[in-house]
């Protein structure tokens, strides 16, 4: 017998929400772009399974679906974990790079606080056949699993814009350790709004290492090898050197160096290393100043 039926009620209105939400059906799950059609929209929070090319660092995209785990689930580790296990994921497909550089540290003859990932619209192939939607552009990755500490949708770099993501993907002394994504298109908008179609993540979203988080605007070809991806980590104010890497990751980042993989001068070529010529206070693993950690 049933002896207080608005308390069954309630439970079963608590259930169904929490069915719904976990379905996807949320405030939150709305197209981030409009084409007039059903096909090819993507939503926000949408987390696709991938599969790993460790050859190559892409990523195959593979049938979606929507993991169930949050973010009190989700174990962080301590930053030293990369020391054994170094991810094998990087921010983007190697075959889009025409040039980078590593995280170039106070000792260096050029500091630089984070390493750099060069792209260009040759030949304007993007957006794939010409049809103006985020998912035509170059997919960006979640370099290990991790929690959305922040978004930029549209942040001032000099007379341009840029947007990014800010990943949380460890912690060190009991504070977060974050992996900042800068997305530099190098062009000004000149709408506030114009980037956050190419953000497919929040503040505290959970995400999977290989899963699409954001898409790299390319502007039409103008001659230009600006628009780059700046990486580093963030712990409170100190900036760190993103050495999270395997060594396959890194020398494949580094076959991509070329005009811009020196420090200071054509003749100082940069080694294959994702923290060059580090001051303590940028090693991410312990306070001693190292000339290069992979």
């Amino acid at each position: 017998m049933i002896k207080n039926p608005p308390y069954m009620l309630y439970c079963i209105g608590i259930l169904c929400t929490l069915t719904i939400n976990s379905c996807g059906v949320d405030d939150r799950v709305t197209s981030i772009f409009q084409d007039n059609t059903t096909e090819g929209d993507v939503l926000e929070n949408e987390i696709i399974p991938v599969s790993q090319d460790n050859t190559t660092g892409s990523t195959v995209l593979e049938s979606g679906t929507t993991p169930t785990s949050s973010a009190k689930d989700l174990e962080i580790p301590d930053i030293s974990s990369f020391l054994s296990t170094p991810s094998d994921q990087f921010l983007m497909d190697f075959s889009l790079l025409i040039d980078g550089h590593c995280f170039r540290g106070l000792n260096s003859i050029n500091p630089h606080a984070g390493g750099h990932l060069y792209l260009n619209n040759a030949d304007n192939a993007w957006p794939k056949d010409g049809i103006n939607i985020p998912t035509n552009y170059p997919p960006i990755y979640a370099v290990t699993d991790g929690i959305i500490d922040h978004i930029d949708t549209y942040f001032p770099v000099g007379d341009n814009y840029r947007y990014g993501v800010s990943l949380t993907v460890a912690t060190k002394n009991g504070q977060n350790v974050n992996l900042l994504y800068s997305i530099e298109p190098f062009i000004n908008p000149n709408d506030s709004e114009f980037y956050k179609p190419y953000i497919l993540v929040q503040s505290g979203d959970v995400v999977t290492k290989g899963q699409i988080i954001a898409y790299f605007y390319l502007p039409p070809d103008t001659g230009s090898n600006n628009a780059h991806i700046h990486f580093h980590m963030n712990h409170g104010s100190a900036f760190l050197a993103p050495a999270i890497f395997t060594t396959q990751i890194v020398e494949i980042f580094h076959s991509k160096f070329s005009t811009r993989g020196v420090d200071g001068s054509p003749e100082n070529r940069l080694p294959a290393c994702m923290g060059y010529r580090l001051s303590p206070t940028e090693n991410p693993f312990e306070p001693i100043a190292v000339d290069i950690l992979p």
